[in-house]
């Protein structure tokens, strides 16, 4: 898990994945596509919900967004959203699924949990910055 080290001044992005190339493409787009946020990260949905209680405590700033894998180890994405859904603190924090899978049980069950939106993890860089640039809607303004 990381957190940017001036986070307390600026937007947070957490990403949650399992997979570290993904982990570094998402960075590398969010700075590409001059996004106003920086990038936090946890390898896993334990690892989430470890930053996510950080954040009820105090110790760290909340995300302004939440890029949620869904099949991950030890804790999947539906289950760190249920989390964060029952945490008054969190529950407002807009939550967007990035999945590679394309079922429309995963999509449905997402949004009924609350997620804002679900996604199809792209297959190409460009296709990667067109979601970033699509994401800039739910950052705060200013």
């Amino acid at each position: 898990m990381t957190m940017p080290s001036d986070a307390q001044s600026t937007a947070v992005i957490l990403i949650v994945d399992d997979n570290p190339g993904d982990l570094r493409l998402a960075r590398e787009v969010f700075e590409e596509a001059g996004v106003p946020a920086q990038v936090a990260s946890a390898a896993d949905g334990v690892d989430a919900v470890s930053m996510l209680r950080a954040v009820i405590n105090g110790t760290v700033p909340a995300p302004v967004l939440v890029l949620l894998d869904i099949n991950m180890p030890r804790m999947n994405g539906f289950e760190v959203l249920a989390f964060m859904k029952q945490q008054a603190l969190l529950a407002n924090i807009p939550v967007v699924m990035l999945s590679s899978s394309r079922r429309p049980a995963d999509t449905a069950r997402a949004l009924e949990l609350g997620a804002k939106d679900y996604l199809v993890k792209p297959e190409s860089f460009d296709g990667y910055l067109e979601l970033a640039a699509s994401l800039v809607k739910y950052l705060p303004e200013g």
